[in-house]
């Protein structure tokens, strides 16, 4: 019976911790500042467009809803 010798190979070089920190807080800090201007973005846009006028068949209803809930017996 025979040994052959068994070659392990080193494991990777880990990066380093200022590397890594400086890619989170570079994500965190662009996460937050897209979710800012998304969210003015959406405001203004949302305050910009015109809300569309009832119909009439939809206004004359919630007059009469109105008129029964508070004269109705």
């Amino acid at each position: 019976m025979r040994l052959d010798p068994v070659y392990l190979a080193a494991s990777e070089p880990t990066a380093e911790r200022a590397a890594t920190r400086r890619s989170f807080l570079l994500a965190g800090t662009t996460f937050v500042a897209g979710v800012s201007l998304g969210a003015a973005g959406h405001v203004s846009a949302r305050t910009s467009a015109q809300t569309p006028a009832p119909p009439a068949a939809l206004d004359r209803e919630r007059r009469e809803l109105r008129r029964l809930s508070t004269t109705a017996p």
